[in-house]
């Protein structure tokens, strides 16, 4: 547990990104509730630092233009920053020509959409071998990869794919929390980063894509629900 300068138990630190955009979420968007009598302080855009003299259980994150979050805090420790990616609701349009897509899948699953480019987001810098914990890339700095989950996509065999989840990033180096399941290559490789959203009790899924794109819609486990091409 640590201390401000202002003597205050710092209990959390939590970031929260746009899952559209990969970017800080605006701190005025959301709406925060916690027990304990603890209280939420945004710092800056996407990034919250909980404090009180007991750390909460529960976080509820509401917001009028995405979708509702919960924390359990029991597991996590005041030490590490937790990464949260924000879903916008339907209506809200945060970035422009983007369209929603609609799935039926089973109720609270997660869905991805993966937007196919002709050139990936994100290359690999060496070839990830299979079973490794971290992948070296290049990316642009506008990119926001902790806690995100990506695609490693095989440039001459698109089927050839496996969805991996950054748990944390230092200079170019992402460590992932589970290892590589498949072989990646350095030059055929692309990174691409994925859409999400979670289906509500009757197993209905919206995710906001961009409009003349072509897509995947896969399964948290990287089986293809819908391609679009």
């Amino acid at each position: 547990m640590a201390k401000d300068r202002f003597s205050i138990y710092v209990q959390l630190i939590f970031r929260i990104f746009d899952s559209l955009t990969f970017r800080a979420a605006k701190k005025e968007y959301f709406r925060f509730s916690c027990d304990n009598h603890a209280k939420i302080l945004p710092k800056e855009d996407g990034f919250f630092v909980v404090v009180g003299n007991e750390k909460p259980k529960t976080i509820l994150i509401q917001s009028g233009i995405y979708g509702t979050m919960e924390i359990n805090t029991t597991d996590i420790s005041s030490e590490t920053a937790l990464n949260l990616w924000a879903e916008p609701k339907k209506g809200y349009h945060l970035t422009a020509d983007i369209h929603w897509l609609r799935v039926s899948c089973t109720p609270r699953e997660r869905i991805f959409a993966l937007e196919k480019e002709q050139e990936p987001a994100i290359r690999l810098l060496e070839k990830g071998e299979k079973g490794s914990t971290s992948i070296k890339i290049y990316k642009d700095r506008k990119w926001q990869l902790d806690g995100a989950a990506m695609v490693l996509c095989a440039k001459d065999n698109p089927d050839d794919f496996e969805i991996v989840y950054v748990q944390n990033m230092e200079h170019d180096i992402c460590t992932l929390s589970t290892p590589l399941k498949k072989e990646h290559k350095k030059i055929k490789t692309g990174l691409y980063p994925l859409m999400h959203g979670t289906a509500d009790a009757q197993g209905i899924c919206e995710i906001a894509v961009r409009k003349q794109t072509e897509y995947l819609l896969l399964k948290a486990d990287g089986q293809i629900v819908e391609n679009n091409h």
